[in-house]
């Protein structure tokens, strides 16, 4: 886990940027896989995960990493229909610049209850390297 504190983007720039966005189709039912661990020694920390809902539908979003029991990070649960308040199509997760540590080694994946849901999703994180690795010297 990083030692220092500070904003997101000091994250990005001491360690690796894994900032990525993707869209849903109302078609869609299979997982996504979001980002992928670039090794086993590795580890990636969600910070933020934003979900910007196209077309509703009574259905839930879940981000989970890979691990064969997967933990969750966040389930978003669509209503049926688009609330009134203006703005209300966004959903927001924010676990601080820190983030929320997935397994090490694994990746993020993002599994869709079933077909219904359109959506814009942009998802901030950082790769830490855990244990570091000899390099080889030609003294």
């Amino acid at each position: 886990m990083p030692l220092f504190t500070g904003d997101y983007n000091s994250f990005h720039v001491a360690y690796q940027d894994r900032h990525t966005q993707f869209t849903v189709a109302t078609a869609d039912t299979a997982t996504v896989h979001v980002l992928a661990a670039k090794s086993a020694d590795r580890q990636i920390f969600v910070q933020r995960i934003f979900l910007s809902v196209t077309t509703f539908a009574n259905k839930t979003l879940t981000f989970q990493d890979t691990a064969n029991t997967p933990v969750v990070v966040a389930a978003f649960l669509i209503p049926t229909t688009q609330p009134t308040a203006a703005g209300q199509q966004n959903y927001q997760i924010d676990f601080g610049p820190h983030g929320f540590a997935l397994t090490a080694g694994k990746g993020l994946d993002m599994t869709i209850s079933a077909a219904g849901v359109g959506a814009a999703i942009v998802v901030d994180a950082y790769e830490v390297v855990n244990n570091a690795t000899a390099v080889a010297g030609t003294n």
